[in-house]
C-alpha cells in the first residue's frame, strides 16, 4: 500500500506563531486545526504470479524514483534537539537535485552528493538534513501518538511512482516506551517477547528493483526457522531501512487452503522454509504499528476477491478493486478500494448519503463469512453502486457525514456470489499466529528501536482484549472479528524459553516529556472517565518563551476541524513558563489533544502539536 497524506486544511507556518512580536491589546482568540494522516493502499497480488528466485535484475523502475533512506536516529523522540537526517537517501537514475515541500508549504533544494550503481544501474544519493525546528513544523500539521508512531515531514516532489510526490514519514515514539529484555542467539540475530531481528547484508537492494519480488523475502524466513519454531501463520517483514515501494505494506498469500473466496487454493510455503504451517508473508516497507495497516494485511489471508463485475456487470474503481471491496449500502469496510472504513454509506429517508462509521469498525459480513465466522445465510444482500468512482482512498479528505452519494445501485447475495466461487470450504481459525522480524542491513538494532518494535508488535495482538481502538474507531484485529480470532504476536525460539514481556500496550501513559516544547510535572493520562477532567499541570520549554503569556488546550474528535464541541482551557503563564489547566471532554469517545502557544496579540492561532489518542469511557 501507498501511504497518501490528507491535507485537510491549508495551514499557517508555526515559525510565523512563534515569531509573532507582543503587542500591548489583546485580540479575541481563534483556533484552528491542521491535519495531515496516512492513508493505505495495497498491492493486489493475487493474479499476480509468485517467484521464488534470488538472482540479480536489472533496476526496473523509471529514473527520478525515490527507493530508499536511513532515518537518524533511526527513532525520534518528541522532545529531540539534535539534527534529524535521511541518510544515504537513494534515487533511481542521474538526478542532480530533488526538492522537498514541507508541511509548512516551504520548499528546499537537495543537491546530489555522489552517484553509485545498483543492479549495474545509477542510482543518486543524497544525505538531506535538518535541526529539530521540522519536528515543530511537523507537529503543527500531523497528528502522532501512541495509535500512531510516525510524523509525515512533507514530500519529495516527483520522486513517486511516474512522477508523483513521495510522502516522508519519521519513526516516533514517547520517551516513556518501555525498555524490552534482549537475547542474541547469534551473531546475526536478536530476539524479544515480540520481535525477531535480523542483520542481512544488502537487504532491500533486490526488492527495490521488482515490486512483486518475493526473494529477499524469503532469505528473512529461511535464516528466521533456523532459529525459530515454525508455528506461525504468517511472517511480518519490517525493514529498518525505509523503503519507498509503491504501496505501504502488502500481504503474500503463500498458502491458501480454502475454497470459495476468490483465491486459488495453492503451496508455496517451501520457497521460505516452513514445513506447511505458513499461510502468508508481509512487508511493510515504511509504515507499521497502526490497527488498520496491521489488521488490513493479516485480512488479506481471506479477501476480498469476489469478482463483482463478473457476478453483477458493476464496472470497478478505486485502488485496487479485484482485491478490495467496491461502495456499497450500510456495511463500513476496512478494506475498501474507494470509501475509508470510517465512513458507510446508509439510506437516510430514500437518499443515500456518507455517514460516520459506529466504532469500533469491525470486518464485514463478507470478510467474516469468508474467514468461517459468519454462516453464509446471516450474510445480508450487497447493495453496489453503480457510480463507484464518486470517492476514493486517497483523494484530499474523508467525505463529510451528510455527503450525497449518487448513482443507482444494484443487488447481489451471498447464494450468488457462492454460486460464482464455489461453497466456502477449509480450516476455520481461532487464532492467528504472526511473528514479526525487523531486517537491518549492517549492525543489530539498537535498544531502543528493539523497545519501539517489540511495543507494537505487541500492541497489535490486543493480549488484554481491550480492543485498542484508535483515533479514527479501528481497533485490533482480533476486535474487528468480533474476537473469535485471537491474534498472537510472541517469540518462541527453537532453543530455550521464550522471553515473557507483558507491557502496558492498552492505555499508556505520555512522559513528562513528552509533550513538545512542555515539561509537565506529572505522567498525562490517556484514559478517563466520562465527565472527569484531563489535568495539565507543567511549564512551557520552548527557547522563546518570552514570546507567550498564554497556552491553551483542547480536544477534538475524528470529524472535527476544529476544537470542536470542546471548550478550548486558556492558562496564563508563570515567570517560568509555569501553568496549569484542565480539559473536559463533552462526551465519551475518542480524541486528540490539541496546544496552543499564545501570544499577547492573540488572533488565529494554529496548533504547535497534536497528539493521540485519548479515551473517554
Amino acid at each position: 500500500m501507498t501511504t497518501g497524506i490528507r491535507q485537510i486544511a491549508a495551514v499557517a507556518s508555526v515559525a510565523a506563531l512563534l515569531t509573532t512580536p507582543m503587542a500591548a491589546q489583546q485580540a479575541p482568540l481563534t483556533f484552528h486545526v491542521n491535519t495531515a494522516r496516512p492513508t493505505m493502499t495495497c498491492l493486489d497480488t493475487v493474479q499476480q504470479a509468485r517467484a521464488h528466485r534470488n538472482r540479480i535484475r536489472p533496476l526496473a523502475v523509471e529514473a527520478g524514483r525515490a527507493l530508499t533512506y536511513d532515518q537518524q536516529p533511526p527513532v525520534v523522540s518528541p522532545n529531540y534537539s539534535g539534527t534529524i537526517q535521511l541518510a544515504e537517501f537513494t534515487v533511481a537514475g542521474d538526478v542532480a537535485s530533488l526538492q522537498f515541500r514541507g508541511v509548512d508549504g516551504t520548499v528546499e533544494t537537495w543537491a546530489r552528493q555522489r552517484v553509485d550503481t545498483l543492479a549495474g544501474q545509477p542510482v543518486s544519493i543524497f544525505q538531506p538534513a535538518w535541526d529539530a525546528s521540522i519536528l515543530d513544523r511537523a507537529m503543527a500539521s500531523a497528528r502522532w501518538g501512541w495509535d500512531l508512531p510516525e510524523l509525515y515531514i512533507g514530500d519529495v516532489v516527483g520522486a513517486g511512482a511516474l512522477g508523483t510526490d513521495r510522502q516522508i514519514l519519521l519513526r516516533i515514539a514517547p520517551l516513556n516506551i518501555p525498555d524490552v529484555r534482549v537475547i542474541q542467539p547469534a551473531a546475526d540475530v536478536q530476539y524479544s517477547s515480540h520481535v525477531v531481528n535480523i542483520v542481512l547484508p544488502g537487504f532491500s537492494d533486490e526488492l527495490v528493483q521488482e515490486t512483486n519480488d518475493t526473494a529477499e523475502l524469503a532469505r528473512v524466513t529461511t535464516r528466521f526457522y533456523q532459529l525459530f519454531q515454525d508455528a506461525y501463520d504468517a511472517i511480518a517483514v519490517v525493514p529498518q531501512r525505509t523503503i519507498l515501494m509503491p504501496y505501504s505494506a502488502v500481504h503474500y498469500t503463500v498458502k491458501n487452503d480454502v475454497a470459495g473466496i476468490g483465491q486459488d487454493v495453492h503451496d508455496y510455503d517451501a520457497s521460505y522454509g516452513s514445513a506447511g504451517r505458513l499461510r502468508g508473508v508481509e512487508i511493510f516497507p515504511q509504515y507499521f504499528g497502526d490497527n488498520l495497516t496491521n489488521s488490513h494485511e493479516a485480512s488479506h489471508q481471506w479477501g476480498s476477491y469476489v469478482d463483482w463485475t463478473a457476478l453483477t456487470g458493476l464496472t470497478r474503481a478505486g485502488h485496487q478493486p479485484s482485491a478490495h471491496d467496491p461502495l456499497w449500502l450500510n456495511t463500513p469496510s476496512r478494506m475498501s478500494s474507494v470509501l475509508e472504513g470510517q465512513r458507510m454509506v446508509v439510506d437516510a429517508g430514500g437518499a443515500y448519503v456518507v455517514a460516520k462509521s459506529a466504532a469500533p469498525i469491525p470486518f464485514t459480513p463478507l470478510q467474516k463469512y469468508a474467514m468461517g465466522l459468519l454462516p453464509k445465510e446471516s450474510v445480508p444482500d450487497f447493495v453496489l453502486f453503480d457510480e463507484q468512482g464518486q470517492f476514493s482512498t486517497t483523494s484530499s479528505a474523508a467525505p463529510d457525514p451528510g455527503t450525497p452519494v449518487a448513482g443507482a445501485v444494484r443487488t447481489a447475495s451471498i447464494t450468488a456470489v457462492a454460486g460464482l466461487l464455489g461453497e466456502r470450504s477449509g480450516p476455520v481459525p481461532t487464532e492467528w499466529n504472526r511473528a514479526t522480524v525487523v531486517v537491518s542491513r549492517g549492525a543489530r538494532l539498537s535498544q531502543r528501536e528493539m523497545n519501539y518494535w517489540t511495543f507494537y508488535a505487541q500492541r497489535s495482538e490486543d493480549p488484554n482484549r481491550s480492543g485498542i481502538i484508535d483515533f479514527h474507531g479501528f481497533g485490533s484485529f482480533d476486535l474487528a472479528g468480533g474476537n473469535a480470532v485471537d491474534l498472537k504476536t510472541d517469540i518462541r525460539p527453537l532453543a530455550g524459553a521464550p522471553i515473557v514481556g507483558p507491557l502496558s500496550v492498552d492505555f499508556p501513559s505520555y512522559g513528562p516529556l513528552d509533550l513538545r516544547g512542555l515539561e509537565l510535572n506529572a505522567p498525562l493520562a490517556t484514559l478517563s472517565a466520562a465527565g472527569a477532567p484531563i489535568r495539565f499541570s507543567g511549564r512551557v520549554t520552548v527557547a522563546n518563551r518570552a514570546n507567550f503569556d498564554r497556552v491553551a488546550f483542547c480536544v477534538a474528535q475524528e470529524d472535527e476541524a476544529s476544537c470542536g464541541r470542546s471548550a478550548i482551557a486558556v492558562s496564563a503563564l508563570g515567570g517560568n513558563g509555569s501553568f496549569t489547566a484542565s480539559v473536559q471532554p463533552p462526551s465519551a469517545g475518542r480524541y486528540q489533544l490539541l496546544m496552543f502557544l499564545v501570544t499577547p496579540a492573540g488572533g488565529r492561532l494554529t496548533a504547535t502539536q497534536q497528539i493521540s489518542t485519548f479515551t473517554v469511557n
